[in-house]
Formats: structure tokens, C-alpha cells, sequence
């Protein structure tokens, strides 16, 4: 059976639409993939030599942390498997770092440094819109939550997790570093969470 010259036009004009429709989708998947395998670039150089806090400024802030009762014995709904960082407030979402590696109230790593960290709900649902990172060393701060938030992704495989950042540090001068990361709830209920961060090497 013969086609016809109008049988002909329809169907590339059908296979037209279906292209027009999955290149962009396409498109989409892979700059996601894209976005995710990228590394995530907490601090450049000089950054870095500003918020990397000399031996004396690091016991004295790990010192007041532990006189205000904000050590890693916060009482939170995951399981012990679960590293809980320090906390300045109970009523906001829980910010929960998975890894690095807690050596008591703050973590050590060498380079590079495979980044987890779960967010939960705690009394209402997150607001993930509220979610700020920023690096401090005394009155000095870096607002960095638009090189993390790229990285956030819905939790997979069981994690008990609303939210998820994950992501590989592949480069960050040794030091002492002072990440605040705060997240609030559609209520208003805020958390802000601590993360002393030791590079050991690169």
C-alpha cells in the first residue's frame, strides 16, 4: 500500500511534536546530572584564609558551645546511627550532619570531604525556601547557600529525611572552619545548627 504525499507530511509533522517535546525534557536530565555530579565549593583560597580561625579562637568557640549546653547530647528523633550536631534552638526543623565524621562537638575530615546532611521536620512541615548557610569566623560572614543549595535532593533508600544536601568538598585549605546553617518551619519555628569543620589535609 502506497503512502501519500499528505500520509508523508503528518507523519513528520507527529515526529516534529515528539522532538519538541522530549529534547527539552532531554535537555533537563541531563543538566541535573550535570549539577549533581559537580563538586560543591564551600570556600575559595582567600576565603578561606579569612574564616579559618587560628588554634586559640577554635578552643575558645568550642568552649563556649560546650558551657551553653549545646553539645551533641540533643535529644532528636533519629537513630543512634544518626550524628546529631549542636543546636541553638529545640522548636525549628532538625539539621542533622550525617558527614563528616563527629569527633565529639565538632568534625574532622581530610580532603576531599563527601558532605551529608539530612533535614527533617520537627513540628511543622520545612519551609526549605528559609534554608541559609554562611561561613563565620568572629564578625565576619560568607552567605555560601546558593554553592549548597544545588545540591539538595529528596531523600532515597529509607533515609529519614525530608531534604537532603549531599555533595563532595574536592578542595578547602586546612583549618577551622565555623559553618552556621539555619532552616525555618512554615510555622516560623527556626533552627540554626553549628558545623566546626577541621581540614586536617588536603
Amino acid at each position: 500500500m502506497k503512502i501519500t504525499e499528505t500520509g508523508q507530511t503528518l507523519v513528520a509533522l507527529q515526529m516534529l511534536f515528539f522532538l519538541s517535546v522530549l529534547t527539552p525534557l532531554l535537555h533537563a536530565v541531563l543538566d541535573c546530572s550535570t549539577v549533581i555530579a559537580s563538586p560543591v565549593i564551600l570556600f575559595t583560597e582567600k576565603e578561606g584564609e579569612k574564616l579559618s580561625m587560628s588554634e586559640q579562637e577554635w578552643q575558645l568557640i568550642l568552649q563556649a558551645e560546650e558551657q551553653a549546653g549545646m553539645a551533641a547530647d540533643d535529644v532528636q528523633p533519629y537513630s543512634e546511627a544518626d550524628r546529631v550536631g549542636t543546636v541553638t534552638e529545640r522548636d525549628g526543623p532538625i539539621v542533622s550532619i550525617i558527614n563528616p565524621t563527629s569527633s565529639g562537638i565538632h568534625y574532622e575530615a581530610d580532603i576531599p570531604v563527601n558532605l551529608l546532611v539530612f533535614l527533617k521536620s520537627y513540628l511543622a512541615p520545612i519551609d526549605i525556601d528559609t534554608l541559609h548557610i554562611k561561613g563565620k569566623r568572629g564578625i565576619f560572614s560568607l552567605n555560601i547557600t546558593d554553592r549548597l543549595k544545588p545540591f539538595l535532593r529528596q531523600p532515597t533508600g529509607g533515609e529519614n529525611a525530608d531534604y537532603v544536601i549531599e555533595g563532595s568538598i574536592p578542595s578547602l585549605r586546612p583549618g577551622r572552619y565555623h559553618v552556621v546553617m539555619s532552616l525555618a518551619d512554615v510555622r516560623g519555628n527556626v533552627r540554626e545548627q553549628s558545623l566546626f569543620l577541621r581540614i586536617i589535609s588536603e
